[in-house]
């Protein structure tokens, strides 16, 4: 399976952010990680304005001067169990703390479910096209396309599978555009578990 992240990495963090014993992170979890892009210094000259009322909301500060760029990388990861409905990660029982960051607040954090394996697995990779967010406009177009195209980029004519839920007809079209539109896909059922 594979995923993409794009997390800004502070310049030099004096400790990392705890993990509680229930999960363990991405990175860790991975058989492979491969960097796209750094993270890098970046000496920002514009600025968004925004009304007081709006500047104070928790979600403004996604729109604040950024110090540096996103740090890519392309994680390939082995005997996971996806939850449907959540799109929350786990491994060995554990819930991989990345996955969790846009989760409903309703979704489990329990992992004992194994999970099913795929209908029709034919052993192709999977790749999961998504995120909790996957039906906002923007989300869809500059966090889950973007995580599909160098996906299928590195798979490298390896047999590859897209893990979505159901799409809108818009979001269908922007597949059909990349070209994507006919690479085999798993589509996610809700309330199931698939490994």
């Amino acid at each position: 399976m594979s995923l993409f992240s794009t997390k800004t990495i502070p310049p030099a963090p004096a400790a990392p952010p705890p993990v509680s014993p229930a999960t363990r992170p991405l990175a860790s979890a991975a058989a492979e990680t491969t960097w796209i892009e750094a993270a890098e210094p970046f000496q920002c000259t514009s600025e968004v304005g925004l009304s007081q009322a709006l500047y104070q909301l928790d979600s403004a500060r996604t729109l604040h001067m950024a110090r540096t760029t996103a740090a890519v990388r392309h994680f390939t990861l082995e005997n996971v169990v996806l939850d449907s409905d959540s799109l929350r990660l786990f491994q060995g029982g554990e819930l991989l703390a990345e996955t969790a960051e846009d989760a409903p607040s309703w979704a489990s954090e329990a992992a004992a479910d194994p999970g099913t394996v795929p209908p029709q697995d034919d052993g192709s990779d999977f790749i999961l096209g998504c995120n909790p967010a996957h039906a906002d406009h923007r989300c869809w177009l500059t966090q889950c396309l973007p995580a599909i195209d160098w996906s299928l980029r590195l798979q490298a004519g390896r047999p590859a599978r897209l893990v979505l839920p159901p799409l809108a007809p818009w979001q269908q079209e922007s597949l059909d555009l990349l070209g994507y539109g006919g690479i085999p896909r798993l589509t996610l059922a809700p309330g199931t578990r698939i490994r």
